[in-house]
């Protein structure tokens, strides 16, 4: 795709039409510059075979507006390959006419997913960003391995999440009956980490806030740095090593002292 952008524009495309219904949608091109493409409300078809973002060089960041979409694919019917971003918007998806199923998915090392309405698919992420979604749809863990970062408006839920890394930059997120595991660095910029979080690497303040209870956890030695660190109810329970604080630390709340 190039020219505006534009799903619906015909001559955005290889055969000079819209994908029609049964399609397999690719975005295989070499592109020179970042593309972005949005799957608008002119758009005419909503169901299609697969939508795969691999181009063969640059970066394609595909945005899901239309009010519907259907996916029929029985194996691989969105994958997002390295480097390039799928956004979920306003798009109520589909595949093969019943729910999202994640087991049809394959979103690539070094691929990101954000979510700017809406809810959160419970899947496995390489990057996923949460940036206007206000709660999860599924059940199971839903697995980042690379960073995990939260902007935009309040989230909340009882699903547990693990992640290789955690920035908070805007609004709250409440990991409520379950937990969010991180086994890398944590980092609160903004807005606030609510419910029950623990972490295996490092904490850095930023600006943001923890409440609920945040437990240091795993055999990794752990620091906890920047300004404005505080926390409601905190936990040391480590198989190893211990906890530094290079920065004033205050706890309101509860301090338990585990092992550690």
């Amino acid at each position: 795709s190039a020219g505006d952008g534009l799903w619906s524009t015909a001559g955005n495309w290889d055969l000079n039409e819209q994908p029609q219904k049964g399609d397999a949608v690719e975005f295989s091109g070499s592109y020179s510059s970042t593309q972005n493409v949005e799957y608008d409300a002119s758009t005419v078809a909503t169901e299609f075979a697969s939508i795969k973002v691999n181009p063969a060089s640059g970066t394609v960041n595909l945005t899901l507006n239309k009010s519907a979409l259907n996916l029929t694919a029985t194996s691989n019917a969105l994958v997002v390959t390295s480097g390039n971003r799928l956004i979920f918007g306003t798009t109520v998806t589909q595949m093969g006419g019943g729910a999202y199923d994640p087991t049809l998915t394959d979103y690539q090392s070094g691929s990101t997913v954000e979510y700017t309405s809406g809810s959160v698919f419970i899947d496995d992420y390489s990057a996923l960003t949460i940036n206007g979604a206000t709660g999860t749809s599924g059940s199971g863990t839903g697995t980042v391995s690379g960073l995990l970062t939260k902007d935009g408006a309040d989230f909340t839920t009882a699903e547990t999440f693990t992640a290789g890394s955690y920035t908070n930059t805007a609004g709250t997120a409440t990991f409520s009956g379950t937990s969010l595991s991180v086994a890398g660095t944590t980092t609160l910029n903004g807005g606030t980490l609510a419910g029950s979080a623990s972490a295996q690497g490092d904490v850095v303040f930023g600006g943001g806030t923890v409440s609920g209870t945040f437990t240091f956890a795993g055999g990794n030695a752990q620091d906890i740095s920047g300004t404005g660190a505080a926390f409601s109810n905190m936990t040391i329970n480590k198989s190893a090593n211990d906890v530094t604080c290079s920065t004033a630390v205050s706890v309101s709340g509860t301090l338990t002292l585990t092992a550690g």
